[in-house]
């Protein structure tokens, strides 16, 4: 059976590059820029020259494009470009003090975008790859000589360029059937594979020539996998690295499993056809830099829903742990929403929230705070001229800081 998914893999990775030769054999489409600037601003006072400032700005780009389908669609698409721009910047400020800037400025630009997903087959493969970031250019303000209202950049000379470059690749592959409903021909071999979801992105970013240097690569990687109907289990990494400033350097590392899918979004299950919840816990080390011990946390949900004919209700209830070096903070909060109609004339709504938190710090000290909220409404003769509603409100809240306790009855009437 492996031999077999292999086999498979195989073929469709043939058929994929045989696509591909014939794309990109195929004609392209053309695009251009051309960009001129030049300003000069100039300015005296009794007679004499304040202010000499301007600049001329060269900006030229050609870029191929060619985007389509594979095997007519059947195996999947693309989106490829490539290109060349080239920049050229004389500026000048104060009085016609030449801008350092390192002339000229030229990059490549291009993008490569491929999804693989054959027909007939629960299995989609996206590769990418591109740098579209275009050079821009940073503006001095020169409204306090200039006073007259702002239109455009008549105010403002060019100071400094942004350019550089933004790398961004990746891989997602998603694999495998939802709850094994599937009836093509691999049934029985694509049935015994999980659902499984592997994405992986890294950002290079290096502009060491303008006022704002970067330098740094982010990479992110997630493993889904899909175990049973709605259940999913996550591991992503994510890293930070900082070729300027190490101290910025940070690591955070996450297991989370629950009802939350692939794309980060919730799923609720079905208790009872008027009864849903939802489930999630998870467990992250984030290491802020080498110097800093790991962050441990904690979290878990859990949320319910349920309707009926005439009333429906809703709770989140969250946990967290947050363990470093200085201290240990817990926190669960508990809310807890209600609205229905008793009759076609009355209306009710509750609201209950209950939170919790307390941190130890390593000294020996330690923050203890309780607070408890009640809140109920009726809505009264709704369908007379007058409403009235009374309103019941009380907050309790107690801690090491000091507690305190507060209470509103209060009574609203408005014509309808």
């Amino acid at each position: 059976m492996t031999n077999r998914f292999f086999i498979i893999v195989i073929l469709i990775l043939a058929t994929f590059l045989g696509s591909v030769i014939t794309a990109i054999a195929s004609p392209v489409k053309f695009s251009g820029l051309a960009e001129l600037r030049y300003a000069e601003h100039t300015a005296t006072e009794a007679g004499v020259k304040v202010l000499d400032a301007g600049h001329f700005v060269q900006k030229y780009s050609l870029i191929a494009k060619k985007k389509g389908s594979l095997q007519r669609g059947r195996l999947g698409k693309y989106d490829l470009a490539l290109g060349y721009e080239w920049t050229s910047v004389k500026a000048y400020k104060g009085n016609r003090v030449k801008v350092d800037i390192n002339n000229p400025l030229d990059k490549i630009l291009y993008r490569g975008d491929i999804t693989i997903a054959p027909g007939g087959l629960p299995f989609n493969l996206n590769i990418y790859s591109y740098d579209m970031q275009t050079t821009a250019f940073g503006l001095e303000d020169l409204s306090e000589i200039f006073t007259l209202p702002n239109k455009g950049e008549q105010n403002w000379t060019i100071t400094s360029v942004l350019n550089g470059t933004a790398k961004t690749t990746g891989v997602t592959l998603t694999a495998g059937t939802q709850n094994g409903h599937y009836e093509g021909k691999y049934r029985d071999l694509l049935s015994t594979v999980p659902r499984l979801l592997i994405d992986y992105r890294q950002v290079d970013v290096r502009d060491v020539k303008g006022p704002f240097k970067r330098n740094y690569v982010d990479r992110d990687l997630a493993f889904i996998s899909l175990n049973k109907k709605n259940n999913w289990m996550h591991y992503r990494v994510f890293t930070h690295e900082d070729r300027i400033d190490s101290n910025q350097n940070n690591r955070e590392e996450t297991y989370l499993l629950g009802t939350i899918d692939h794309r980060n979004q919730r799923k609720w299950v079905n208790l009872t056809n008027w009864i849903q919840v939802s489930a999630d816990i998870s467990y992250s080390e984030t290491t802020p830099n080498s110097t800093v011990p790991k962050q441990k946390r904690y979290d878990m949900n859990l949320f319910t829903r349920a309707r009926r004919t005439r009333w429906e209700a809703t709770n989140f209830t969250t946990y967290s742990r947050i363990r470093d070096i200085n201290s240990l903070e817990k926190q669960i909060s508990v809310p807890f929403y209600a609205n229905g109609e008793l009759n076609r004339d009355t209306s009710w709504r509750f609201r209950f929230v209950g939170n919790r938190y307390r941190s130890d710090f390593i000294a020996g000290s330690f923050t203890e705070r309780d607070n408890l909220y009640i809140s109920t409404r009726v809505d009264t003769f709704r369908r007379s001229r007058y409403v009235v509603a009374p309103t019941i409100d009380v907050e309790v809240k107690r801690g090491n800081q000091g507690e305190g306790k507060a209470a509103r009855l209060g009574i609203e009437f408005f014509s309808n």
